[in-house]
C-alpha cells in the first residue's frame, strides 16, 4: 500500500490522465496548507516552519513527477517541464523588477497557456513510448 502510494506521488515513469493530474494539483496544496496551518495554530512557527519546508519540498518533487507523467501522456519528453519552470521563474523574477511590462505579460500568457495544455489537451490514444493508454485501461476494466 505504502509502496503503491509512494510510486503514485513520486514516480517519473509512465503516464497520468488529465483528471488525476487536475485533482492532485488542485487538492494537494490545499491539504498541505491545511495541515501546516493547523500545526502552526497548535504548535507555533517553531514546528510549522520546518514542517512547511518539508511539505513544500515534497510537494515540489511530487508535482514535478505529475507534470512529467502528464507530458508522457501527450507523448512528449519530461524534459519539456524545464520550459514551464523557466516561465514561472521569469514571471517571479520580473514581477517587481520588470523594465518592460510586455515581457511580464508575455510570460504570464505563456504560463497560462501551458496550464491549458496540461488540463485540456487529451493524451495520445493507445500505447505510446511511455506506456499504455491510461484512459483506455480504465474504460476496459
Amino acid at each position: 500500500m505504502i509502496k503503491k502510494l509512494f510510486r503514485f506521488f513520486f514516480s517519473f515513469s509512465g503516464r497520468i490522465g488529465r483528471l488525476k493530474f487536475f485533482l492532485v494539483v488542485l487538492i494537494a496544496p490545499v491539504v498541505t496548507g491545511a495541515i501546516v496551518g493547523v500545526v502552526d495554530y497548535l504548535c507555533g512557527p517553531a514546528i510549522s516552519l520546518p514542517l512547511n519546508s518539508l511539505f513544500s519540498t515534497t510537494l515540489f518533487v511530487s508535482f514535478l513527477s505529475f507534470y512529467v507523467r502528464r507530458l508522457h501522456d501527450m507523448d512528449y519528453s519530461g524534459w519539456w517541464i524545464v520550459g514551464l519552470f523557466l516561465g514561472g521563474a521569469v514571471i517571479s523574477a520580473t514581477l517587481y523588477y520588470v523594465p518592460y511590462p510586455w515581457l511580464y505579460w508575455t510570460a504570464v500568457v505563456l504560463y497560462l497557456l501551458s496550464w491549458v495544455v496540461f488540463l485540456l489537451i487529451p493524451g495520445t490514444q493507445g500505447e505510446n513510448r511511455f506506456g499504455p493508454d491510461v484512459v483506455a485501461k480504465h474504460i476496459r476494466n
